[in-house]
């Protein structure tokens, strides 16, 4: 009878070790297929000034093979790089879109419930004019499907990407004369996009404008 005992409260032990490591398995694994390890952040006083500067633009059908990320990200920081330039279709370049200072900004916030959280992105720049380039470009945007890249003020080695061939970014203008001698006559650009679980990318490539000039 003792023996039939012990032998009882060993199967049960090694019952209980069996199911200890394959659960330790089994949350490895679903941990490990649930995202990326998280990263800590610290402030050391950078450089940290506010502001988009410009954007470029062009219509995704001008460009010829797209640089994305890599496939198997394993950082949270590969995830949303670009690697490489963008290479556009021949005669094709990025338009430069100045914004006056203080007047430039981006913005992203995560939308939807708590199992379909995902991101929604915007811009603003404002052009401080209304003349014929500006009233044609306003017109040009309307319908089409962008990437564009933002300057942030700020010495980042990186341009704010917003759209891609899949999810394209949009941009409207809306022009505003103004009344007053002290007040602001120009265009205000808005830009929304939506990249799923992506805020932005960051753009590390070059930027062909016209008349083979470069941007990088």
């Amino acid at each position: 009878m003792k023996f039939r005992i012990l032998l009882s409260l060993l199967v049960l032990v090694l019952a209980g070790v069996v199911i200890y490591f394959d659960g330790g398995a089994l949350v490895t694994g679903i941990s490990m297929a649930g995202g990326l390890p998280l990263m800590s952040l610290d402030f050391d006083g950078e450089d940290n000034l506010p502001g988009i500067a410009r954007a470029f633009l062009i219509d995704v059908d001008d460009i010829d093979t797209e640089a994305v990320p890599i496939s198997n990200p394993t950082s949270g920081i590969e995830k949303i790089t670009i690697v490489g330039s963008h290479t556009l279709a021949t005669g094709k370049y990025f338009s430069k879109l100045y914004s006056t200072q203080g007047k430039g900004t981006a913005s992203f916030s995560s939308e939807g419930g708590r199992d379909f959280e995902n991101f929604a992105l915007g811009a603003t720049l404002f052009y401080p004019c209304t003349k014929k380039e500006s009233l044609a470009l306003s017109t040009t945007l309307l319908g089409k499907d962008l990437i564009v890249l933002l300057e942030q003020n700020s010495d980042e080695e990186f341009f704010l990407q917003a759209g891609n061939k899949k999810l394209p970014a949009r941009l409207v203008a809306a022009g505003d004369w103004g009344t007053e001698l002290n007040g602001e006559k120009g265009i205000t650009f808005t830009l929304s996009a939506f990249h799923g679980k992506k805020p932005f990318f960051a753009y590390e490539g070059v930027i062909p404008l016209a008349a083979d000039d470069i941007y990088s």
